[in-house]
């Protein structure tokens, strides 16, 4: 399926036809500065976020509680220089607001590794002792890969790329030049938090030099070692998502493709639910790029938040829901106020977050609750803009 994603009819039964979205115009929608700084000040500074040392190091826990410590200890049996002989894949908690919010992954195959996003600045650090816990030089890291350039995903670029020399950062074509000027992401990000909290939560986002940047068009591909990596533009999320297949893995990296599936809410049955975050949500394009993960071939999912799954049809199944809600969300909108309709979102993300949870076993605590608050209030501004683009 192309990056356009006209049709979403392998979901079964259905056979979905859709006009291209229009281009985003100034709609009038009030982005209200500071509105998320409470939010997460509340993320950082909650007991939920504070089990006394966080885990910078997974391997092989998807869904799953991450350890206790910081991770795996030096491997004292590779050198650490390029000529590695192996094929592993190493996910990395970012620590991103706390423990399980945010991964990024490490990828080797035989003498060459790539990372697979890069959080933001201050998961830098994070990201180079994996490299030495690996036994991995720098020098042999070929590829930086960000699926797309929201801040949490795409934020430690510039500085991961400073330590790596040999490194080239792969993005969609419409992410690329954010990320050689990134003036605008930090412009629009520092309006929200205002500079200080940004430095805070972000660091410093500098300009990569645009030779070391390189564009990904639908379906094509990369090698790593002697594995193929092969990138399938995906929108629904946002418009300049992809996410990499990698057969030798039998895996594919999703970004916010696939949902947000929290180790810290895997105490029943699984539990996942989307992204709806501003400003690019497009229910259609949602549906179908969640099937072209689905159907993929994969194995397992590695997701950003947070790691790797292998129940790809149960998620699907879950987030199909969330996102035939989320559309009906948006036309009841409207014909809202702003205000009302984000306040009426809202209220129905709540009850469906709740009627989820208890569908699969899972009682809400207090924790939790703090947990996904930024994210239910992220989705209801998510949806409420689509409903003022559609107001006019």
């Amino acid at each position: 399926m192309n990056c356009a994603m006209r049709s979403s009819s392998n979901r079964p039964g259905q056979d979905r036809q859709r006009p291209c979205p229009p281009r985003q115009p100034r709609c009038g929608f009030n982005w209200r500065p500071g509105s998320f700084v409470g939010l997460f000040e509340k993320l950082r500074t909650a007991q939920f976020f504070n089990p006394g040392s966080s885990a910078s190091l997974v391997r092989g826990r998807g869904g799953g509680q991450p350890p206790a410590g910081t991770g795996a200890a030096p491997r004292r049996d590779a050198a650490r220089l390029p000529g590695m002989s192996s094929s592993r894949l190493v996910t990395i908690d970012c620590d991103y607001l706390g423990p399980g919010f945010a991964a990024a992954y490490l990828r080797v195959e035989g003498d060459e590794a790539a990372f697979v996003e890069t959080n933001t600045t201050h998961a830098v650090p994070r990201l180079l002792a994996a490299l030495d816990r690996e036994g991995i030089a720098r020098e042999a890291v070929r590829w930086v890969i960000v699926t797309h350039v929201h801040l949490d995903h795409a934020g430690g670029a510039s500085a991961l790329l400073a330590a790596l020399p040999n490194a080239t950062v792969l993005a969609h074509p419409r992410a690329a030049r954010h990320l050689v000027d990134p003036s605008k992401l930090v412009k629009s990000a520092e309006a929200v938090y205002g500079a200080a909290r940004f430095a805070e939560l972000y660091g410093t986002i500098l300009p990569i030099d645009a030779a070391r940047v390189r564009s990904l068009e639908d379906r094509e591909s990369v090698l790593l070692g002697g594995a193929t990596l092969s990138f399938v533009h995906t929108r629904g999320h946002a418009n300049h998502h992809f996410i990499v297949l990698d057969p030798a893995r039998e895996a594919v990296f999703t970004g916010d493709t696939f949902g947000l599936v929290y180790p810290h809410l895997q105490r029943g049955r699984r539990f996942a639910f989307p992204s709806t975050s501003p400003t690019d949500f497009d229910a259609e394009a949602a549906h179908a790029s969640i099937e072209v993960v689905r159907t993929s071939g994969a194995r397992r999912a590695a997701l950003t938040h947070f790691g790797e799954i292998e129940d790809l049809d149960v998620v699907a199944a879950q987030l199909h829901r969330w996102i035939d809600l989320s559309a009906s969300l948006v036309e009841a909108a409207v014909p809202l106020a702003p205000a009302e309709a984000e306040a009426m979102i809202r209220k129905a993300l709540d009850k469906e977050m709740e009627r989820a949870a208890e569908e699969v076993g899972l009682a809400l605590d207090a924790r939790d609750h703090e947990l996904l608050e930024l994210d239910l209030a992220l989705n209801a501004q998510g949806l409420a803009y689509v409903a003022s683009k559609r107001r006019g």
